[in-house]
């Protein structure tokens, strides 16, 4: 009950280039995925992620916002 297709149209990508299918996004970083970690419950993606997020917050911390003071609805109102 199966069947097999070929593709039968084309695109192009940004770069005005003939692309094809199936081909996911290049990654900016590559991290080899060693099946010896993945076996004792870590994630060598997730970590490498995580480090370089780190790294980034530390080269550009995010800005440090004051708490304005809490309204007073209390406040006396002049009478009219």
């Amino acid at each position: 009950g199966g069947s097999v297709t070929a593709p039968n149209l084309a695109f192009y990508n940004t770069e005005k280039q003939w692309d094809v299918e199936n081909h996911g996004t290049t990654p900016d970083i590559e991290v080899e995925n060693d099946p010896a970690l993945v076996r004792q419950g870590r994630d060598p993606q997730l970590e490498k992620a995580v480090e370089v997020l780190l790294d980034s917050l530390k080269r550009n911390p995010l800005p440090k916002h004051e708490k304005p003071e809490f309204p007073n609805y209390h406040k006396a109102t002049p009478p009219r």
